[in-house]
């Protein structure tokens, strides 16, 4: 399937300086045909390597999400984790944009940037590499890890 044709995400991050980036996410429901399921204890463990590791950063600067149906989801409890690999060559980059729950679980609901998407399409077990990969970030000796959320929340 052409790239142009996937759904997306739209996720407008502000810059501090009064200006906003949009970043584009594909969205994993064109893969999978389905989101991932995180429960409470990925989180957890994101949040101790956030709080243990100088490779973590999180702040607030999500301003907007418009979702595949061009609606707006700003205000739900996102994550977006932007990541680049200490260990590779190119140091890859890998984006995650994640809605949490009521219950504290969540699901990734879209990936990015073009090439870790097509990376993703491609393999033969996506599911696995995704989680493989979710799992890889909570290692903080190989990613360089920025985790944004929205402005609303406190």
């Amino acid at each position: 399937m052409s790239i142009s044709k996937i759904k997306t995400w739209d996720v407008k991050l502000s810059s501090g300086d009064d200006s906003s980036k949009k970043i584009t996410m594909y969205d994993v429901r064109g893969i999978l045909g389905n989101y991932i399921k995180l429960n409470r204890i990925y989180f957890d463990e994101l949040l101790k390597s956030i709080n243990t590791s100088r490779f973590y950063n999180i702040s607030k600067g999500i301003t907007e999400i418009i979702g595949v149906d061009g609606k707006n989801w700003t205000e739900n409890p996102w994550l977006l984790i932007l990541t680049k690999s200490t260990i590779l060559e190119d140091n890859a980059a890998v984006w995650f944009l994640i809605k949490r729950e009521n219950d504290l679980n969540g699901f990734l609901v879209a990936i990015g940037p073009n090439l870790f998407y097509e990376y993703i399409s491609n393999s033969k077990d996506n599911t696995e590499e995704l989680h493989k990969l979710l799992e890889y970030i909570i290692d903080p000796r190989h990613w360089n890890v920025s985790v944004f959320i929205p402005d609303f929340l406190t």
